[in-house]
C-alpha cells in the first residue's frame, strides 16, 4: 500500500511518493520514513525509479536491474526498461513459484503452508469446510504472488521524456503525461486528470504532485508521511528539500480552504453570481 506519481513538465519530469511502509514484525508495523524513489546508477541520461509493493521485493528487483547495468554508460533508456521487466519477473517468478518447486522435491512439506481441501463437499457444517481431512484428500501449496510494481523515469538517447509502469508479469507499458501506481493510485489519477495543464513549468508541477500525494493521503489509510519528491531534468537528478515541499503544502493548502469556504458560501447562497444574458440573432440564408 503506496503511492508513487510521475508527471512530465515543460523541462523535465517529477516524481514523488509518500513515506509510510507497512513492515511485517509479527503484527503489522508503520514506517513513515520508508525511501521509495531510487535513481540508477552508471548511466550517461539520468533514470529515477518508484516502487510500489512490498518492500523486499522491490529492493530486490531494484538491487537486480542496478547489477545489471554495466559500468560503460552506454545503454540506452529502452535497455534500461527491457533489464527491469526481466528483473520483476524473476523476483516474481522465483519468490512465488520457481523457488517453491525447487524446495519441494528436497524438504517435507511444511504443515503450515499445506491445506486440505476435501474431494467432496462438507454436508454438515459448511463453516467447518477449511479444516475438514478426508483420506483421499491431497497436500497442495499455497502460493502468494509477489506484489511489486514499478514507474520507471528518466530521459533516452534523443533527449526526451519517458515515463514506463512495469508490472508484475514482466510487462513495461510507456505512460504519455503522467503515471501512479500504489493503493492511491486511482484516487491521484482522478487528481490529477483534474490539474495537468500543458507547458507547466516545475513550480506548477510541483504543486500539482504534492496536492495530489497529500489529497490520497486523506482517503487512503495505506498511504501517509511527507512526500518525497524528485526533479529529472535532462542531465541531473534533484532531491527536493523537505521545506521547499511543506512551504508549497501549505500554500495549496490555503488556496483549497478559500476555494471551499466560496464554494461552501455559493451553496448555502450568501454569495450568488450574475448569469450574462446571450441573445442568438438567427438569420434566414433565404431573406
Amino acid at each position: 500500500m503506496t503511492l508513487v506519481i510521475a508527471i512530465k513538465y515543460k523541462d523535465g519530469i517529477l516524481i514523488g511518493s509518500d513515506s509510510q511502509a507497512t513492515l511485517n514484525r509479527g503484527v503489522p508495523l508503520k514506517k513513515l520514513n520508508q525511501v521509495k524513489l531510487f535513481e540508477l546508477k552508471n548511466l550517461k541520461y539520468p533514470v529515477v525509479i518508484g516502487g510500489a509493493g512490498a518492500v523486499p521485493f522491490i529492493s530486490k528487483s531494484i538491487e537486480e536491474i542496478q547489477s545489471n547495468i554495466k559500468k560503460d554508460n552506454k545503454i540506452s533508456f529502452s535497455e534500461v526498461i527491457s533489464i527491469a521487466e526481466k528483473a520483476v519477473l524473476h523476483v516474481s517468478r522465483w519468490y512465488s513459484f520457481d523457488r517453491v518447486a525447487e524446495i519441494m522435491p528436497k524438504k517435507p512439506i511444511d504443515k503450515d503452508l499445506v491445506q486440505f481441501i476435501p474431494p467432496i463437499p462438507p454436508r454438515e457444517d459448511e463453516s467447518k469446510r477449511d479444516v475438514i481431512k478426508h483420506e483421499s484428500a491431497q497436500p497442495q501449496i499455497e502460493i502468494k504472488p509477489v506484489d511489486v510494481i514499478l514507474i520507471i523515469a528518466g530521459f533516452d538517447e534523443n533527449n526526451e521524456s519517458q515515463i514506463y509502469i512495469v508490472y508484475p508479469d514482466g510487462i513495461g507499458e510507456k505512460q504519455q503525461s503522467e503515471a501512479a501506481i500504489g493503493s492511491g493510485a486511482a484516487y491521484a489519477e482522478y487528481i490529477l486528470s483534474q490539474l495537468i495543464f500543458k507547458d507547466m513549468g516545475d513550480k506548477e508541477a510541483l504543486k500539482i504532485i504534492t496536492q495530489a500525494i497529500n489529497e490520497v493521503k486523506k482517503m487512503d489509510p495505506g498511504v501517509g508521511g511527507f512526500p518525497q519528491v524528485m526533479k529529472i531534468q535532462n542531465n541531473k537528478v534533484t532531491s527536493y528539500e523537505e521545506k521547499a515541499i511543506m512551504k508549497v503544502g501549505q500554500q495549496v493548502q490555503q488556496i483549497q480552504d478559500h476555494v471551499q469556504n466560496v464554494w461552501h458560501d455559493y451553496i448555502t447562497g450568501k454569495i450568488k453570481f450574475k448569469e450574462e444574458k446571450r441573445e442568438t440573432q438567427i438569420t434566414d440564408k433565404n431573406s
